[in-house]
């Protein structure tokens, strides 16, 4: 049996670790860089190449690219899953979850609460949206974006109004989120493999950061998830039709609410943090889906 992992850097924490699973679980690992394949459709044939080698068939695949690079890898991916190459998520939800807003209208309308935010685009209506999601300080977010980049804590109207319209004229679409102070730079991250919870940690921003996220110097603490957090990340997983998610869930004084919910989570902390094997989870997902798509017998390989 054979996993394509796209992931532009084998180095990487989480690929590495996907890599090494493969091998434990005795799959070989097909580790591609989206950004190297070139994909030919013509009247009879569709072939993928990676530098300039026409590629064998995988069995099943485990996206591991970036945001920067979601379009593209998006595509890769898609030729892949419409080859009839099962994948962990398909790219029609990546796409969804990498789009802030649009992911929490999807987690809103399917009954997940969520922080109050608001997508403007008229200068003259950002005092408004800023009064309609409760107040200064707000969050300030690119649509897209992740690691915390692109995030932003600001403590009165007129610095709002000022970095709003600066990232417009980059043309830079933000939206203007509810600030719950009570999660004071915590959250509580879940992975969510094949509908399941795996594993869940808290995270706590160091100081004199907002950001809890572990690439900003965040430290990760093991918890005893609750119910009603497992019942919120699966609910958020399936909703957004991710078969490997991380949920992201702030605890406010309303409730749970989910933050936002990451297609493609790194496992680096939730590791280290948990001494779970999250990695031999998503590997054995995947060679489960292998297996539904095309009879192979996931414990064998054959």
């Amino acid at each position: 049996m054979r996993i394509a992992i796209l992931s532009r850097k084998r180095s990487l924490y989480t690929t590495r670790r996907l890599i090494e699973e493969c091998k434990e679980q005795d799959v070989e690992p097909v580790v591609l860089n989206p950004l190297k394949c070139d994909i030919f459709v013509g009247k009879d044939n569709r072939y993928l190449y990676y530098n300039k080698k026409k590629q064998r068939r995988v069995d099943a695949v485990i996206p591991r690219f970036g945001f920067s690079i979601t379009h593209y890898g998006n595509s890769i991916l898609r030729w892949f899953v419409d080859s009839g190459v099962p994948s962990v998520a398909n790219p029609d939800a990546i796409a969804v979850a990498r789009d802030k807003f649009h992911s929490l209208q999807v987690l809103s309308q399917a009954g997940l609460k969520v922080p109050a935010s608001i997508m403007v685009r008229n200068p003259a209506n950002i005092s408004k949206a800023i009064d309609r999601v409760g107040g200064v300080p707000v969050i300030i977010k690119l649509i897209r974006g992740t690691q915390g980049v692109g995030v932003i804590i600001l403590e009165s109207k007129q610095s709002a109004e000022s970095t709003v319209d600066a990232f417009w004229r980059l043309g830079r679409h933000m939206l203007i989120q509810q600030y719950i102070i009570e999660s004071r730079g915590t959250d509580v991250r879940v992975i969510i493999v094949d509908g399941e919870v795996v594993a869940g940690y808290k995270r706590v921003a160091k100081y004199g950061e907002f950001r809890s996220n572990i690439h900003k110097g965040a430290i990760g603490e093991p918890i005893e998830l609750s119910d009603e957090h497992r019942e919120i990340a699966k609910k958020s997983a399936i909703v957004l039709g991710l078969g490997v998610a991380g949920v992201d869930i702030l605890e406010s004084a309303q409730g749970l609410m989910v933050l936002e919910v990451n297609a493609s989570p790194g496992i680096e902390g939730i590791e280290k943090a948990t001494q779970i094997n999250v990695g031999k989870n998503i590997v054995a997902y995947a060679k489960k889906l292998a297996a539904e798509s095309s009879g192979i017998d996931p414990g064998t390989g054959q």
